[in-house]
């Protein structure tokens, strides 16, 4: 048990010490994990805050039927997020996606949900954002 923590420790220093070499942008762009976020509302949707997404990024507008895919990065031993937010006449709606690094490699989730107007929204999955009409 000892030999296992130490070793486990050393691992650890070393991924600090030397993670740009081990994860060269290429890598980094190649891990990443998926959100896909769905306009069911009446309301086209633009995006207006846009912040941590590995490219490429969708394009500004979300109508209505629509969706949004997004791509971010995972780093190994790092949590990861980044901040999406839309508006449009009358309503909004921001959220950050997120990866945590512990206690597994891939914990994906859509927090931090602030939304104004007559909109709500519905996560049937960690990955999946759904906005529809209150």
């Amino acid at each position: 048990m000892g030999i296992t923590l130490v070793l486990f420790i050393l691992l650890v220093t070393a991924v600090r010490i030397f993670g740009d070499c081990l994860n060269s942008p290429v890598e980094r762009a190649a891990d990443s994990i998926g959100f896909d976020i769905v306009n069911t509302s009446r309301f086209p949707l633009f995006i207006s805050l846009l912040s941590g997404i590995a490219p490429p990024s969708p394009s500004g507008n979300l109508a209505p039927g629509s969706s949004h895919h997004f791509e971010l990065q995972i780093i190994f031993l790092e949590d990861t997020s980044a901040d999406v937010g839309y508006q449009s006449i009358g309503a909004s709606v921001s959220f950050t996606l997120r990866n945590r690094a512990f206690p597994t490699y891939r914990n994906p989730s859509i927090t931090d949900i602030n939304m104004s107007g007559p909109i709500t929204t519905k996560s049937p999955s960690s990955k999946t954002l759904i906005i529809a009409n209150a």
